[in-house]
């Protein structure tokens, strides 16, 4: 029986809109363009018997670099206006004194508190990133990754460019680790080849629940030979996991929809091809939601609708087994 995977935005403040006005459009099926097996700890271990002359480190920014960090603080994309039938609705029924009305539920205090990784300084920003296993901490920053126990003592540390370089990357940038409680496995994205036509999206998943072991790599092609990829982020659930992009044009200063790559999990698990779906969107900085649920097969998104409107996305739970298909807006 045939089915397909839609990956549908439904705005929180706009669910009137009519269904039959959706704006689908087709993704595309690819493959990963590289891909290879690396053991943390072996290359961890191989950086310090062979360590990388200072200007030789990964990631470190040049006068460019900063320039364009500026400008590209200064661009606003252009904003999806709100639907003319859009119903804003808030739900004010389970106000509390707490700060803005709301119900109030603390977290818990944390048990212990301790270093992660320290910024080398080689890189601005540092872009700091960690998630949490079952054993380990696993800690990201835009020049070394570090494999810590959860009472602070560092496993192993190694550079970003150790990490990644099996795949033959340059300048590879913007790290996001995430933990799957579920298949116990460690998810490691970043992007690479900042400004260039030949720009990549990395994805690394771990072989087991111990970082410290072996991880599948892979680089995919971002896009078109007239923009590249910038500030990724990552999320899973049951069947996938989902990248998304935003896209700059070559000359640093064009901004492009953002991109968004959707990965067979079971797929990048068993060390396979690394087949995904690239969908493109008419939002820039739209975002994917990890769903902590083991049964969930729906994919939640955020985006900036009219500027300061928030708004969820999702993927159908029917869907073909070659991939995603198609993006419906509604």
């Amino acid at each position: 029986m045939k089915k397909n995977v839609i990956l549908s935005f439904i705005f929180l403040l706009a669910f009137a809109a009519d269904i039959h006005s959706q704006d689908v459009r087709q993704g595309m099926r690819k493959t990963a363009v590289r891909k290879a097996v690396v053991n943390f700890t072996e290359r961890a271990e191989y950086e310090q018997a062979h360590p990388l002359p200072l200007h030789e480190l990964q990631n470190a920014e040049g006068k460019e670099d900063e320039e364009f960090e500026e400008r590209e603080e200064r661009v606003i994309a252009n904003p999806m206006p709100m639907p003319s039938n859009a119903v804003i609705n808030y739900d004010n029924t389970q106000q509390s004194n707490g700060p803005g009305g709301w119900n109030q539920v603390l977290s818990p205090p944390p048990s212990t508190n301790f270093n992660a990784l320290d910024d080398n300084e080689q890189t601005s920003p540092p872009d700091a990133n960690g998630a949490a296993g079952i054993d380990y901490l696993m800690v990201t920053l835009n020049s070394r990754y570090s494999v810590q126990t959860k009472y602070g003592s560092s496993w192993m540390t190694e550079d970003m460019s150790t990490f990644w370089d099996a795949l033959g990357q340059y300048h590879v940038f913007d790290p996001r680790v995430l933990y799957d409680p579920y298949a116990n496995r460690w998810i490691n994205v970043a992007v690479a080849n900042r400004g260039f036509h030949f720009s990549s999206v990395l994805v690394a998943v771990s072989e087991t629940s111990n970082p410290l072991g072996n991880w599948f790599l892979y680089a995919i092609d971002a896009t078109s030979d007239t923009t590249w990829a910038d500030y990724p982020n990552v999320a899973f659930n049951k069947n996938w996991i989902t990248v998304s992009c935003n896209m700059f044009g070559l000359g640093y200063d064009a901004v492009s929809p953002s991109n968004v790559y959707v990965f067979d999990k079971a797929d990048l698990y068993a060390g396979g091809n690394g087949n995904y779906t690239m969908l493109t969107t008419p939002y820039f900085n739209i975002v994917p939601g990890t769903s902590y649920d083991s049964t969930s097969t729906t994919m939640y998104l955020v985006a900036n609708q009219a500027r300061n409107f928030v708004g969820n996305a999702y993927i159908r739970t029917s869907f073909q087994h070659s991939g995603i298909r198609s993006l419906e807006f509604t």
